[in-house]
Order: C-alpha cells, then structure tokens, then sequence
C-alpha cells in the first residue's frame, strides 16, 4: 500500500507535469487551483508567460487543440481525485480548496490548501471568483515589478 504522503505528493507533481506539457516550455510559473466537492472535483490553470498572467486558452498553441486541452485538464481532475480517495483511505481530512504555484526555474512548488466548506452560489460561483482574483492578484504582482 502507497504511503499517504507519497500519493499526495506524485499526484501534486503529476498536475504540475501534465499543465506545463502544454505550455510548451514558455513559461516561467504555473498556478493551479483545484477544489473538491463530495465526489466532484474541478480544476483551472493559469501561467506567468512573458510577464503576463494568461489562462491555459491564451497560450499560444502549439499542437494543442481544444480537444486536446480538455483532455488535459480531465487529466488533472484525475489527479485531483487521486488527493480525494488518498485522503479517505488515509482517514485524513481531504482538502476543499488547493492553490499550487510551481515555479519553473528553481523547481520549486508551494502549496497551500484549505479544509473549510465553500459557500457555493449557483449564480456566481465562488470558486470560479477565487480563481479569477488569485490571477489578477498575481497579474498586479507582476505588474508592480
């Protein structure tokens, strides 16, 4: 049997991999957030390209198609719920909320991830606003330099 910390960890490092495959090695940082909800899990994913803070659509594509791009993120997800299951198994708290910033040059991954239940509005998804804000917040960083 796999080791808690050890299947959280690979699938960390696999969402990581499996963002910067498609970016084609023009990027210098990934963030990615992910949330789970009961058995639904969701994912999104920005970059720092040229000093700018652009979503996993703005990239420019290499032989990336749609398609192919909603494989990927599917494939994250898969990751995600990989964190799900480990947790349960393990009788640990599974993590609501997960922001990951992997910086490429360094190799460096923080991480930080939350356990409190998200308030949910059918209208406007909090989730989706988080992630939004966390982009601009790293876009006005980027700016400020």
């Amino acid at each position: 049997m796999a080791v808690f910390e050890d299947v959280f960890s690979e699938a960390q490092t696999e969402m990581i991999a499996l963002a910067l495959s498609c970016a084609g090695g023009a990027v210098s940082d990934v963030y990615l957030q992910f949330t789970i909800d009961g058995n639904m899990c969701s994912s999104a994913v920005f970059y720092v390209r040229d000093a700018k803070a652009v979503t996993l659509q703005d990239l420019p594509s290499t032989d990336w198609s749609y398609e192919d791009k909603r494989a990927l993120v599917s494939q994250i997800i898969d990751q995600v719920h990989r964190i799900s299951v480990a947790c349960a198994e393990a009788n640990r708290p599974v993590p609501v909320e997960g922001y990951l910033h992997y910086r490429v040059a360094p190799n460096s991954l923080d991480a930080r991830y939350s356990y409190d239940e998200i308030p949910d509005d059918d209208e406007d998804p909090v989730r989706s606003r988080r992630f939004f804000a966390w982009q601009r917040e790293v876009q006005q960083e980027l700016d400020s330099v």
